[in-house]
């Protein structure tokens, strides 16, 4: 194995708020430069696959493990196995904390593990948290060491749990630290993890209401009276409302406040064809000065959903048309990179999509981002996920059913499922492109009773804590009780209903195959395309091929024929012509962009095309050979990857990068020159 990094992070000097005016240290009364610091600390852990005694203490060694840098999975490289390991795994990562964080906060913040994870300081568990989708976030301060190094260690369990959802569902669950993972610095007096709210109960092209309910915690041993400022600022920073008032935070008590700024006039509302995104900004002080700011968008939009006449988008009808999405993606599997979900969200967009289904979990934050930025309206589900059309199987492995089919872990499964829920809305309510929350697919389809009656009841569960967490937003399912109406939108799958069904909610298709789009009927609120990208799947077709070649854009990321068709369909842009085969002369080497951050948010694609003596494209299968020759970063496969452009003469790769200095790529092919490129890979 890989010897590990020589690298001890200095926690205090990573995050500049732990150092107060003219050098003076964290305990002075001069106001602070940086409330809230945070830092990615993506880079420098050690890995090793497998149960390991004793891992999380100080004194374990390590040095044999594996140097890696997340977002990580355990089953790099992956190519669309049915098969993916199970199992424990572990991470570790050394750091230092300086004094003056006794008289600060440090929190890590996990934006998720996949499935169950355990996460120590020092050897102390500093929590548990079940539920592969959605963040979470630890106060280290009990368990840090000022005087020494510091190990932050990571138990992450995959595999089947009956507690624990997806119980089943047409996916791959593979293990690892496949989010971003940072420190987060605050005083004492602070925002609560994700504990902000911005609302706009009122709005219209002339005006628009916000209401913000932020979350206050004092973690101090006495009272504290602060005053917060609520701002929103347009694009150009310019303040256009806020509001202040006074708050009393008691010792140790968490206090929500809630703030009604005065109107927007003539607001530049948020759309597909116009996501502007406004800021809010929150500062709180207190006798010391300003201990905290926290910063969220803003996307001001109203929308209704009708029975008869569709959806509606700032009081114009939208016939909502996109794409079902999985975020796994060629040879990383699901530790796709912040940039990697930009970019996969702006080929559906450049499709014609204007709206995409997070199918079927919480996808990273950074996917949400990307929507809200580009302009992609979207259906956001839960991972509350059932086998559909495939066989079922006993308890044991991810053919059983959605819900428990034994009493003994049904008490904690609900609760997890809820837990998940409320986190899921938690983190993505702020998103102005989140106009649905799903709460599960396909999960009642070849179910029987009492199981049915039981899964019916958490729905109706599920959706009253919907309406409770978030009014603003309506609830929907994927072909789960769809004609029973539980929920305020029913989806149906498989291109369904081709006639208006008796149910009186509204209607939107959440899954349809290429070529087989209903008709767009008044009362549909749109169907979304099954699927956007190829994925990976522990199903398969009869003849043992992997079930999730249903893409109109390979998991290279590379679009198929059909989405060129499907573009055209959607905006007019013709379907480019087919390369044919001829008579390999040259490689051409591009990528989406030549300059990358180390942060491990980042990377870019790589694309390989095979052309004549010409320089035009054709699409002969010849093998091709991706190098790194000198420089910093890495492909899945580490330095080399050999392989087939199976793509029409094309194909493409992720390269990222932790470490800065410029990369060089070559391609090589028999009896094609080969091809270069320079990457430079920048501090983050």
């Amino acid at each position: 194995m890989k010897k590990k990094f020589g690298l001890m992070i200095v926690l205090a000097s990573l995050l500049c708020g732990c150092v107060g005016e003219a050098g003076k240290g964290i305990g002075s009364s001069t106001k602070m430069d940086a409330p809230r610091e945070q830092r990615l600390i993506n880079k420098g852990w050690t890995f090793y696959e497998g149960s390991q005694d004793g891992a999380e203490t100080v004194a374990f060694d390590d040095a044999a493990w594996e140097a890696v840098n997340l977002p990580h999975s355990a089953s790099i490289p992956y190519w669309m196995e049915l098969e993916v390991y199970e199992g424990d795994t572990w991470y570790r990562k050394e750091f230092a904390a300086d004094a003056g964080l006794k008289s600060r906060r440090a929190f890590v913040e996990f934006e998720g593990a996949f499935q169950h994870a355990w996460v120590y300081l020092n050897g102390q568990l500093l929590g548990e948290h079940k539920g592969g989708y959605t963040g979470f976030c630890y106060d280290m301060n009990s368990a840090l060491n000022y005087e020494g190094k510091n190990v932050l260690a990571v138990r992450v369990k995959n595999g089947w749990e009956a507690t624990i959802a997806p119980r089943a569902g047409d996916s791959i669950f593979p293990n690892g630290l496949n989010r971003n993972v940072r420190f987060i610095i605050t005083n004492d007096q602070h925002v609560d993890w994700c504990g902000q709210f911005v609302t706009t109960p009122k709005v219209s092209a002339d005006s628009a209401s916000v209401q913000v309910k932020t979350d206050l915690k004092n973690e101090a041993a006495t009272d504290s009276q602060c005053s917060i400022l609520v701002e929103v600022l347009d694009k150009d920073g310019q303040v256009v409302a806020q509001a202040e008032r006074p708050v009393l935070l008691p010792a140790g008590q968490l206090v929500q406040v809630t703030q009604n700024l005065p109107e927007i006039a003539q607001p530049n509302l948020w759309s597909p064809d116009s996501p502007y995104l406004y800021s809010v900004r929150t500062r709180l002080s207190n006798e010391q000065g300003l201990v905290d700011e926290y910063h969220e968008r803003l996307g001001i939009r109203w929308f209704e959903f009708t029975e008869d006449k569709g959806f509606f988008l700032n009081g114009e009808h939208v016939y909502l048309w996109g794409f079902n999405a999985h975020e796994d993606r060629a040879g990383w599997a699901f530790a796709g990179t912040d940039a990697a979900m930009y970019r996969d969200m702006k080929l559906l967009k450049e499709a014609g999509a204007n709206i995409v289904r997070a199918s079927h979990n919480p996808h990273p934050r950074a996917f949400y981002r990307a929507c809200d930025e580009l302009g992609l309206l979207v259906y956001a589900e839960l991972q509350l996920w059932g086998r559909g059309g495939f066989r079922g199987g006993e308890e044991g492995n991810y053919w059983a059913e959605a819900y428990p089919a034994v009493e003994a872990p049904e008490a904690e499964f609900k609760k997890n499922v809820k837990d998940n829920f409320r986190d899921m809305i938690k983190e993505r309510r702020n998103n102005p492109s989140v106009i649905i929350w799903s709460l599960g697919n396909e999960t009642a389809m070849q179910m029987q009773e009492p199981l049915l009656s039981k899964l019916r009841q958490l729905y109706h569960e599920l959706n009253d804590l919907s309406h409770e967490l978030d009014p603003s937003r309506p609830t929907a399912t994927g072909n789960s009780f769809s004609s029973e109406g539980i929920t305020d939108i029913s989806g149906y799958n498989g291109g369904q209903p081709t006639q208006r069904p008796g149910v009186k909610k509204p209607i939107l298709t959440t899954e349809y195959h290429f070529g087989h789009e209903p008709a767009r009927d008044a009362w549909r609120s749109g169907a979304i395309c099954w699927s956007g990208f190829d994925y990976g799947t522990h199903c398969a077709r009869g003849d043992g091929v992997s079930f999730g070649f249903f893409g109109a854009v390979d998991y290279h990321r590379l679009p198929k024929d059909k989405y060129y068709v499907m573009r055209e369909q959607a905006t007019g842009i013709p379907v480019p012509a087919t390369p044919k085969g001829g008579t390999p002369a040259l490689l051409g080497l591009s990528a989406d962009k030549l300059v990358v951050k180390d942060d491990g948010t980042d990377d870019t694609q790589l694309i390989v095309a095979l052309l004549d003596k010409d320089g035009n494209r054709i699409a002969n299968n010849v093998p091709v050979s991706f190098k790194i020759i000198s420089g910093p970063g890495q492909l899945p496969t580490g330095k080399v990857w050999d392989t087939k452009t199976v793509n029409l003469g094309r194909q493409a790769i992720e390269f990222r990068s932790y470490e800065p200095g410029t990369t060089v790529i070559e391609v090589s092919s028999p009896n094609a020159a080969s091809a270069r490129i320079e990457i430079t890979t920048v501090k983050g």
